[in-house]
């Protein structure tokens, strides 16, 4: 299987293959592609649809139309370059499984992304993490779930008392 929201992929086709499968092969993949990058893009628009919606004011930096669309390290960069800058408190990052955004994403300093697949780890990762980033799937996470998500993780703040771990303790780099 073949997985496309923003990177090219790489395929290797046998050359063995009869050059009229290999086309019927290529068309299937750019339409699976297609079809996957539609998904994705729906999904991240109805989540911002609806917090625009209810009032947050909200920046996309990624994808915004099939046709030019934004790499995911890309798009896990520019989110965390504006959290680690201060411009913005938090930020939503959408993927097809969120790793590589979340991956991307905690290399910033002062970004603590955390990568969720429910909305009770999207309020924990606020409760206990104190994350301002949230990463998501889509394989994973549809966009109803998506935006009880993004909901659970914007309206949570951090808990003090809830673990022994203090905000500063939590973003200040381990020393031996």
């Amino acid at each position: 299987m073949i997985d496309y929201f923003g990177a090219l992929p790489i395929i290797e086709l046998s050359e063995d293959l009869p050059i009229s499968k290999k086309r019927r092969l290529l068309k299937w993949i750019k339409e699976s592609l297609s079809a996957r990058m539609t998904a994705a893009l729906l999904w991240k628009e109805a989540v911002k649809e609806h917090l625009l919606k209810n009032g947050y004011d909200v920046t996309d930096v990624g994808t915004l139309s099939l046709d030019e669309p934004v790499v995911y390290y890309e798009v896990g960069r520019r989110v965390a370059k504006e959290v680690a800058d201060k411009k913005f408190e938090r930020g939503l990052l959408f993927c097809g499984t969120g790793m590589g955004v979340n991956l991307v994403a905690n290399k910033f300093p002062g970004v603590y992304c955390g990568l969720c697949e429910s909305v009770f780890a999207a309020k924990k990762c606020r409760i206990i993490n104190n994350c301002n980033v949230l990463a998501m799937g889509g394989f994973i996470v549809g966009p109803k779930m998506g935006i009880e998500m993004a909901e659970a993780f914007l309206n949570t703040d951090f808990s003090y008392g809830f673990d022994l771990a203090t905000p500063e303790f939590l973003q200040t780099p381990l020393r031996r």
